[in-house]
């Protein structure tokens, strides 16, 4: 038989830890009623991904299936494209993308990091590389 009970803990203090350590989903009140709090962390389900098409690498997001596959519409900065060894990124939110682009004209000069609107607007160079040769990697957006 399944038993349905609070359980108690007590509060801690200064000089007492009170069995448990609050935080990433747990409360505790000053009362010591333990509780989870509900929390909506979920996927957004998108691939991002460079496609080559002739010569021009173009940004695209389609489902995790494959499925509803959808050009990105970003207007580059002039003498500039995106580094295809760098892969993009998508913001947690799914409202931006992030993404590293090089010069055109010395292919070899370093890449800075840009972010973009889902929609392609609002493109805007949010890290410089900082000198001739450097690279900006993303590791991620969280």
């Amino acid at each position: 038989m399944a038993q349905n009970s609070n359980y108690i803990l007590t509060p801690a203090t200064t000089s007492s830890l009170g069995g448990i350590i609050v935080g990433s989903g747990l409360s505790i009140t000053s009362a010591g009623l333990l509780s989870v709090n509900q929390t909506t962390t979920s996927q957004l389900g998108v691939l991002v991904y460079y496609k080559m098409v002739g010569a021009n690498i173009e940004l695209w997001t389609a489902k995790y299936d494959g499925t509803s596959q959808s050009k990105l519409n970003i207007t580059l900065p002039q003498n500039t494209r995106y580094s295809d060894d760098l892969p993009p990124k998508l913001s947690p939110d799914g409202k931006k993308i992030f993404f590293s682009l090089m010069s055109t004209i010395t292919m070899q000069n370093g890449t800075d990091l840009y972010s973009a609107n889902i929609d392609g607007s609002g493109v805007t160079k949010i890290i410089d590389k900082g000198g001739n040769g450097n690279y900006i990697i993303l590791g991620g957006a969280y």
